[in-house]
């Protein structure tokens, strides 16, 4: 049985531009992170665009036509025909999504918004990061935990909202879901302020979903007093 929580914080911003989907039905379920860029104008008119965008595709009764990749491309097309027609302005935003179809599952992203994967209460994959301290991670240069506190960390190199060089994007393969999996769905505003070792631990302790992003939530809120903490966003899913 799929079960969810979710959580979306201000931090210590003015306004929150993270947005979350959290859509379940007979036929799918569908759960999405977008966080507008700050830089952008109004990024939280993008990615509530982008959230309502996707919710309106997967509540249609031909939804089993779409795949993630093909979702991820529509509300790229969407959003650059809403910023041509000047109904949007200079609006980004990333997105991270996961769709789950009976015992399958798919997800994709663009952007530094994550996608993790546990299995059996241990860390299986993560998402690639669209950014350029991942480049540097890449290329040997930093190490995986560099990237929460490099001075780039912001410099995305692909976002919804701006022209792609190639039109592609990242999904997985079909994954069949088995029980015990645990997917974790959030903004760089989440992941840079806990460890993958913490997130682990916090889920060894959980007796279920809303106790390991409540456990989750207390400690990136607490490394964030020491700074002006970013809006902060995250949906757990278990298949329990």
């Amino acid at each position: 049985m799929i079960t969810y929580h979710a959580i979306s914080e201000v931090g210590g911003r003015e306004k929150n531009e993270d947005n979350i989907l959290c859509f379940t039905g007979h036929q799918c379920s569908c759960f999405a992170v977008a966080d507008g860029l700050g830089g952008s104008v109004r990024g939280e008119e993008a990615s509530a665009f982008v959230s309502n965008t996707i919710k309106n595709i997967v509540a249609e009764t031909a939804y089993s036509r779409w795949d993630t990749k093909n979702i991820i491309r529509v509300c790229q097309s969407k959003l650059l025909d809403e910023k041509a027609e000047g109904r949007m302005g200079n609006t980004l935003t990333t997105l991270v999504l996961l769709l789950i179809r009976g015992d399958t599952v798919q997800w994709g992203h663009v952007g530094d918004s994550r996608l993790y994967l546990f299995k059996d209460g241990k860390l299986q994959q993560r998402t690639y990061d669209h950014s350029l301290p991942q480049l540097l991670v890449d290329a040997g240069e930093i190490s995986e935990d560099d990237i929460r506190i490099h001075p780039d960390r912001n410099k995305l190199l692909k976002v919804l909202g701006q022209k792609w060089r190639k039109d592609d994007v990242d999904v997985s393969e079909i994954y069949q879901c088995l029980p015990e999996d645990a997917f974790l769905l959030c903004s760089d505003g989440f992941w840079e302020n806990i460890t993958e070792d913490d997130m682990e631990k916090c889920l060894s302790n959980a007796k279920d979903v809303v106790s390991w992003i409540e456990e989750m939530k207390i400690i990136v809120a607490g490394l964030g007093e020491k700074k002006r903490l970013d809006n902060y966003t995250a949906i757990g899913i278990w298949n329990r």
